[in-house]
């Protein structure tokens, strides 16, 4: 049974032969926001998700690749090149990872 069939069923409870007591009437309210509230958490995203995106907020520093372009550590996207004309970027352009230019991890 999915959630919105749940408030549903807990919504019309007092529709379905009885009137309900304060006590069924506050569970059924109670279930509702709880329901609606776990909702509001699975949109944001799985608790490894939120770790992940957490862990990409960290600046590292970037790596070499074979032809000596730095690159992110997470991903391997090229975040420096000469060609670019001494460009630095900040974050990873593919997977967010903070890039730090200064002297170690931070």
């Amino acid at each position: 049974m999915t959630e919105n069939k749940i408030i549903k069923v807990l919504d019309d409870i007092w529709t379905f032969g009885h009137e309900p007591t304060d006590e069924e009437r506050l569970a059924a309210n109670k279930a509702i926001a709880l329901i609606q509230e776990l909702e509001q958490y699975r949109a944001i995203g799985t608790v490894e998700e939120c770790r992940e995106a957490r862990e990409r907020q960290r600046v590292k520093k970037p790596v070499k690749d074979e032809y000596d372009h730095k690159c992110c550590p997470n991903c391997g996207w090229v975040v420096y090149k000469d060609e670019w004309g001494g460009r630095y970027l900040t974050h990873c352009e593919n997977c967010g990872q903070a890039i730090s230019w200064g002297g170690g991890e931070e």
